[in-house]
């Protein structure tokens, strides 16, 4: 019977850090092995697509890749695009539930109308609840 290693968890920090894997490897690898670090992370077939127009004045990040499929005989291309949305929590998590969760839903709304005039088909919420 084969037992399972201990869980060990590390503290790293006192406080929450950002870190964003794609701005490491454009900062540190030449040109030639950051296209090969991003086909291993998103697969081939993917290009850089015109970004999103924003006239919601959020502060967000947009990335924008598009993925390209061989044509079938029995459909046809379709563009679909789907939308990602993770954010952030607004209010400490001392203050009631409710207040916490109105106060996302403001902030996401402007998320959400930005995606929708953006022609997302598919809107992803991560913990919105």
């Amino acid at each position: 019977m084969v037992k399972n290693p201990p869980v060990r968890s590390i503290i790293c920090s006192s406080k929450m850090e950002s870190f964003n894997l794609e701005e490491t490897l454009e900062k540190y690898l030449p040109e030639v092995e950051l296209k090969k670090a991003k086909a291993h992370l998103y697969g081939t077939g993917w290009r850089e697509r015109q970004p999103f127009v924003t006239d919601f004045g959020l502060k967000i990040k947009l990335c924008s890749l598009i993925a390209t499929a061989r044509e079938e005989s029995s459909n046809l291309r379709r563009i679909v695009q789907v939308g990602l949305i993770q954010h952030s929590i607004v209010l400490p998590t001392d203050k009631p539930v409710i207040e916490q969760r109105n106060a996302i839903y403001n902030k996401i709304e402007k998320y959400i109308q930005s995606a929708g005039s953006n022609n997302v088909n598919i809107l992803c919420l991560q913990e919105a609840w």
